[in-house]
């Protein structure tokens, strides 16, 4: 359609730096094509868009208001996702990062809320590193997972647990699959994962420092988070496991690139190791 052929031609004329010109003298009116704009799957390919905002239908009268925000996922599962990051040197797809937020918030919600006094999530691996990464409402925008210990006081069977539970999940909107004491919590249609382990009995008054994850409530002990910090080279901003490298695009020019950290963590890019601006988050 011509309002999405616009959008394309607007995207490769920024891209290629080309200036836009209005009218020396007088005025032209005309209806604002992105008002009728629509995310459509070509769109969303050929850019690497998985969200988007344009103009409201009646943006005209009400000075400009932006529409609903439209979605286009292009990664149907998160392994995916996280190859497509570690080939290419770009952040992990917002859709499943945003998959992934709302299945911890939600999931995670029902955990506390089971018993707000006596349960605690205990966020584990590079998981922690996101209360310094990005703060307590985001993932850090390389991660495609969260690996946390939902801690009980009291005893607890874990199969028993979630098959108490199993409809309740599925009203949610996840369900999970059981792997000894590792619970893999996932969408319905298995499009984000993460893997949480349940235990209890355990001291939880123990887990005496708090902090929020993605909006939720999460708890840590001292020694957990020194040696945390310290097992996943804080300093450093890596892709995958200890052994990971450091961020560096690999795709030129794409718009959603990591930023460049090589030269042990410096950087050798006028970014200094630092996306340059709040595009790439779940919430700018």
């Amino acid at each position: 359609v011509a309002e999405e052929w616009l959008v394309m031609l607007d995207l490769l004329a920024k891209d290629l730096g080309i200036r836009s010109y209005t009218l020396l003298t007088g005025s032209s009116h005309e209806d604002d094509y992105r008002m009728a704009v629509r995310l459509t799957p070509r769109l969303s390919r050929t850019f690497h868009i998985e969200a988007a905002r344009f103009l409201a239908p009646d943006a005209r009268r009400d000075g400009g208001a932006q529409g609903p925000q439209q979605e286009h996922c292009l990664f149907p599962t998160s392994r995916e996702a996280a190859a497509f990051t570690g080939e290419y040197g770009v952040v992990v797809s917002w859709c499943t990062r945003k998959r992934l937020r709302d299945m911890f918030v939600a999931v995670g919600g029902w955990w506390l809320g089971l018993d707000p006094k006596g349960h605690v999530i205990v966020p584990v691996s590079a998981s922690v590193l996101n209360l310094f990464r990005s703060g307590e409402s985001e993932l850090f925008p390389w991660d495609a997972d969260i690996d946390a210990n939902f801690i009980a006081a009291h005893p607890v069977v874990i199969g028993s647990l979630l098959e108490e539970h199993e409809e309740t999940l599925k009203e949610m909107g996840y369900t999970y699959i059981l792997r000894g004491d590792r619970v893999v919590f996932r969408t319905l249609a298995d499009t984000a994962r993460m893997d949480i382990w349940i235990s209890g009995p355990q001291e939880v008054r123990a887990y005496d420092i708090r902090g929020r994850l993605c909006g939720v409530r999460v708890n840590f002990f001292r020694d957990q988070l020194e040696g945390s910090v310290w097992y996943y080279r804080p300093g450093e901003k890596i892709y995958g496991n200890t052994r990971g490298k450091l961020l560096q695009c690999k795709w030129e020019g794409h718009n959603a690139c990591l930023p460049d950290c090589m030269r042990d963590g410096l950087g050798t890019g006028e970014d200094g190791c630092e996306f340059r601006d709040r595009f790439v988050h779940l919430h700018t």
